[in-house]
């Protein structure tokens, strides 16, 4: 078989993307991806598959004259869709959210070739909201999805995630970073491009978590500031591994007692992943998404939700206190957490052909 996978270029899209499309090659079927990747297209070249890059921008629905601006732009990405999928001759096609996504997938309609898509959030995308009318079926990361969405076509998959499994224990993977085998340690990271208002409440929470726990942290900060970061640690006398970004993020996982970070899907599916309590800081400019991940967590006691517009110093030190005094009641993420899902997205996508 021949399947199209749609994706936009952000990390949340493309990893579970890639991860679905390794199994399908695996499986013997040839695998070509098609959409809007900016910097992603690298990522998919190094695994090894063709790709089709279009020039797609999100609907703007606010402006009059950029929504018609971004309709002629998302119209005429859907027109280069379709001769695309003409020449590779797809039997299905999978789009994993985005508007990235959204112009190979409406194709596929246009074609009558079998589509579906995946969504990860709790709450829908705008372009998943509009292509749920029109594909044969709709993979969801949470059950909750099911409200906004024709619940005859849903099923549940999960998402795959870019951590890998880990053979260490807690005390092998602190070593691994130069850390004290035995302290408690906290991770703290903002997703793929970092987070300053996580950055700078946590440091200037340092010091007052320090008067009261003996502590150690892995700090993923993104992109600069690396030498404050650092200075302020040592002048704490606070063991720490200090990283722009982070490639092997299930070590640190397994590192950690608590994590404090964005609620992304892919986090959450991780953190769940690695049974890994959080306080949760939603990013604010996601429409509600975020805030919506995290209470799934948080109805399992298996975090707490700092919103940022709440996110002090002083909040942030109560939190990690409520956390660390709630070890020993933490149950788990129960089912949240698919170990399979690659595996289930490409059956549920083979098995379009057949529906």
């Amino acid at each position: 078989m021949i399947i199209v996978i749609a994706t936009g270029g952000s990390g949340g899209h493309l990893f579970p993307a890639l991860k679905v499309a390794e199994v399908l090659k695996s499986e013997g079927h040839d695998v070509v991806f098609a959409g809007s990747f900016g910097l992603g297209v690298e990522k998919i070249e190094q695994a090894g598959f063709a790709c089709h890059h279009l020039q797609a921008k999100g609907l703007n629905t606010k402006d009059p004259i950029k929504f018609l601006s971004t309709g002629f732009s998302l119209t005429r990405a859907t027109m280069k869709a379709k001769g695309i999928l003409k020449d590779v001759r797809p039997d299905a096609v999978i789009g994993f959210g985005s508007y990235g996504a959204f112009p190979v997938v409406m194709a596929a309609r246009l074609s009558r070739i079998p589509a579906m898509i995946h969504e990860q959030n709790v709450l829908p995308g705008k372009a998943n909201i509009i292509l749920a009318k029109y594909v044969n079926k709709i993979a969801v990361t949470f059950l909750d999805s099911k409200q906004f969405l024709p619940q005859d076509k849903v099923v549940l998959t999960g998402t795959p995630v870019h951590a890998r499994d880990c053979a260490s224990g807690p005390a092998e993977a602190r070593h691994s970073f130069g850390l004290k085998p035995d302290l408690t340690t906290i991770l703290v990271f903002g997703g793929s491009q970092g987070s300053q208002a996580i950055n700078e409440n946590f440091l200037k929470a340092l010091p007052l978590i320090k008067k009261t726990i003996d502590f150690q942290v892995i700090h993923v900060t993104g992109k600069g500031g690396g030498e404050k970061f650092e200075q302020m640690y040592k002048d704490l006398q606070i063991p720490v591994a200090l990283f722009g970004f982070l490639d092997n993020i299930e070590e640190a996982y397994v590192a950690a007692d608590l994590a404090v970070c964005r609620s992304g899907a892919l986090t959450v599916m991780e953190l769940a992943k690695f049974q890994l309590p959080a306080i949760l800081i939603p990013y604010p400019y996601a429409g509600s998404h975020q805030i919506r991940n995290a209470s799934v967590l948080c109805r399992q006691n298996a975090g707490t939700i700092l919103e940022e517009k709440h996110l002090t110093p002083e909040s942030l030190v109560q939190a990690v206190h409520q956390q660390l005094n709630n070890r020993k009641s933490f149950q788990g993420y129960l089912d949240i957490y698919k170990k399979d899902s690659a595996n289930i997205l490409a059956r549920e996508i083979t098995a379009l052909t057949s529906s």
